[in-house]
C-alpha cells in the first residue's frame, strides 16, 4: 500500500507544473494629478506581463518574464526595438501569493520637432514630459495615493498557512496509522 501511495505521489508531482508560463493583465486607477492638485478617479495605467517562476520562490523577477507591456509598448520582447527612440523595463518583481507588483519603466521619443518621455515607478508616480516644436513644455505627474486601486488577472493565489498544512499532514498521518494498525 505504501509503495502504491509513493508511486502515485511521484507521478502527480511530475504532472503538476505550478510555475507554468502565465500572462497577467493589470490596471491601476485613480491618481493625484500633481500639477493640477486634484484627484483623477478615471486616470489609469494599464499593462500586462508574461512570465514563469523558474526558481519556484513565489516571486517573478525581471529575468523570469518574457514580456512586459505598458502604454501599449513592449519593453522586454521587442526584437525590432521599441519603435521609438528608447524604452526599457528598469526593475520588476511580482509576488505570486500577495499580488504585490513592483516595476520601473521608461520610454523616450524624439524627432526633429518633438520630444516626449515617460518614467513610471509603480506605487509612487508616473511622469510624462513633452516638448513640442515651438519649445512649449508640458509635464503631467500622476501620483499613487491610498485611493489608487489595483486590479490584476489572474488574481494572486495565497499560500496555505503553516497551520493548515500541519493539520492536513497530521490528519493524513492519523489515517495512515489507523489503517496500518488495523492490518496487524
Amino acid at each position: 500500500m505504501l509503495k502504491k501511495m509513493l508511486c502515485t505521489a511521484a507521478l502527480l508531482s511530475t504532472a503538476i507544473d505550478v510555475s507554468a508560463q502565465t500572462r497577467w493583465d493589470f490596471l491601476y486607477s485613480g491618481f493625484q494629478h500633481e500639477e493640477l492638485g486634484i484627484f483623477l478617479p478615471s486616470a489609469t495605467i494599464e499593462g500586462s506581463f508574461t512570465g514563469k517562476d523558474a526558481d519556484g520562490d513565489g516571486v517573478l523577477q525581471r529575468g523570469e518574464i518574457t514580456s512586459f507591456v505598458i502604454d501599449q509598448l513592449e519593453l522586454v520582447d521587442n526584437p525590432d526595438g521599441c519603435q521609438i527612440t528608447s524604452c526599457s523595463l528598469l526593475a520588476f518583481s511580482y509576488a505570486l501569493t500577495s499580488g504585490k507588483l513592483n516595476f520601473e519603466s521608461s520610454w523616450e521619443y524624439s524627432d526633429d520637432f518633438n520630444y516626449s518621455s515617460q518614467h513610471t515607478v509603480a506605487g509612487l508616480q508616473s511622469t510624462h514630459i513633452g516638448v513640442n516644436g515651438s519649445g512649449e513644455l508640458s509635464t503631467t505627474t500622476l501620483r499613487w495615493t491610498d485611493r489608487t486601486s489595483f486590479w490584476i488577472n489572474p488574481p494572486p493565489v495565497p499560500e496555505p498557512s503553516a497551520a493548515a498544512l500541519l493539520s492536513v499532514g497530521l490528519l493524513a498521518a492519523g489515517v495512515y496509522r489507523r489503517r496500518w494498525g488495523q492490518r496487524r
